[in-house]
């Protein structure tokens, strides 16, 4: 057997397997004989046909079958006798065998990228600390969007949540559909601006997609095209408008408190320690997120699409509906775990750092805080995770991030730049 590698790009590699003719004809036969003694032909017991005629009539599924086995066999020692790892499931890009011919097998890999890091001096890190203040205003606004009420009113504005009865044109005429829509541009799919100003009674004529129609229906048209717009007629049942409580004394009062002074305090408390170990990981993200933009490197793309693919294998028929938005965070969310995962190997290499398991208590206290449980209580419903070596190996990866973080300048990261307009969007512009 012989083994010829090609370097495609930096993470995939290219096998080229040769079995010489004399031995491929012989595992052949020997394959023959063997599928022989399980196929039945009339005028003979199982297992006792000649072996010209079981070849005769049966020889492209036993090639078949010879040719996918052998892949398997010869592939395998291929990756032990050259000492090489993969990802995921390899892709036989060729196959290739005849009677008295070599067996030829062509097999493309993924491998983790090559990684050679080098720290900057100074290393400066972008990354906006979080601060108590800020979060504080985050929670009080949060709580003030989820102590909200709709009040009913005559005429739809920006926003407002329209209850309706839907016809979608030549496909329910005889049966509308109460569905939730919104006046305006927000949120996606579920909205137009076809509904600003109207009133209650009114019947409007406005155009859905039909992946929209689907979600405002809760998919009771599957059978709509995704991409296509779809004419409806909706007629207004009524028109709410969300009202969201003032942050003020009163507001405060309403929670159990004195006044608002004593409700930002209290908040203050207790987010303070939950702050101070946010940052740490958020320096740690910061970290991975600048090495990475100051040297990139190829992901595998056949393997980050296998996961991607297995995570949408799951959804359900409601989820489906989103499964063009999903597929987009799932490929970000593995990308970013995949880069995370061969930087923190690439540095553990480069700095040499071993965990020290008597912080493993410190780990566990992070992780307790971030939870916002007790050491005991994460503890507890922990105990698995704890023992588990993939713990240890965020452990490792924390404090030697940690270790790095003690040595780097952060920095606030830059304004975003905005994108300068284009004659054609100014053009519109006018003409509006």
């Amino acid at each position: 057997m012989q083994v010829d590698i090609k370097q495609i790009d930096p993470v995939t590699k290219e096998l080229t397997i040769t079995v010489e003719a004399s031995q491929a004809q012989e595992e052949y036969r020997k394959y023959l004989e063997k599928s022989a003694k399980r196929i039945q032909i009339p005028g003979f017991r199982k297992g006792k046909a000649p072996l010209a005629r079981v070849e005769r009539e049966y020889k492209d599924s036993i090639v078949t079958s010879f040719m996918e086995d052998a892949t398997d066999k010869y592939f395998g020692q291929a990756v032990i006798e050259h000492q090489i790892g993969y990802l995921a499931m390899p892709l036989v890009k060729d196959l290739k065998w005849e009677d008295e011919q070599d067996l030829v097998i062509v097999v493309e890999i993924e491998q983790e990228p090559e990684i050679e890091l080098t720290l900057p001096e100074p290393f400066e890190v972008p990354y906006k600390h979080l601060t108590v203040e800020s979060q504080v205003d985050y929670i009080l606004e949060d709580t003030a969007n989820k102590n909200r009420t709709f009040e009913q009113v005559d005429a739809a504005i920006e926003g407002d949540a329209l209850n309706c009865s839907l016809t979608i044109i030549g496909q329910n005429d005889d049966e509308p559909v109460n569905v939730i829509l919104y006046a305006g541009e927000n949120p996606p799919m579920r909205s137009s601006n076809a509904l600003l100003d109207r009133m209650v009674g009114d019947t409007v004529n406005i155009s859905l997609s039909g992946n929209g129609l689907k979600l405002v229906t809760q998919n009771k048209f599957p059978e709509l095209d995704n991409e296509m717009n779809y004419s409806c007629s909706v007629m207004i049942n009524e028109i709410m408008r969300l009202k969201v409580p003032e942050i003020n004394d009163d507001f405060a009062k309403d929670l159990g408190f004195d006044d608002l002074a004593a409700l930002k305090q209290q908040l203050s408390d207790d987010l303070c320690l939950r702050i101070e170990h946010s940052n740490m990981d958020g320096e740690n993200r910061a970290i991975i997120h600048k090495l990475y933009a100051d040297k990139p490197f190829q992901l595998p793309e056949r393997t980050l699409n296998y996961v991607v693919e297995e995570e949408l294998s799951r959804l359900d028929q409601q989820q489906e509906v989103y499964r063009k938005y999903l597929e987009m965070q799932y490929r970000m969310e593995f990308s970013n775990q995949m880069i995370s995962l061969y930087l923190n190997k690439a540095l553990r290499k480069l700095t040499g750092f071993t965990f020290d398991e008597s912080k493993m208590d410190e780990f566990i206290e992070h992780n307790a805080i971030m939870a916002d449980m007790t050491v005991e209580a994460w503890t507890e419903q922990n105990s698995e995770r704890i023992e588990d070596d993939d713990f240890i190996e965020q452990a490792t990866n924390w404090f030697m991030l940690r270790d790095l973080a003690a040595k780097a300048t952060f920095v606030d990261p830059p304004e975003p730049e905005e994108t300068p307009a284009t004659d054609e969007e100014i053009s519109e512009d006018v003409e509006e």
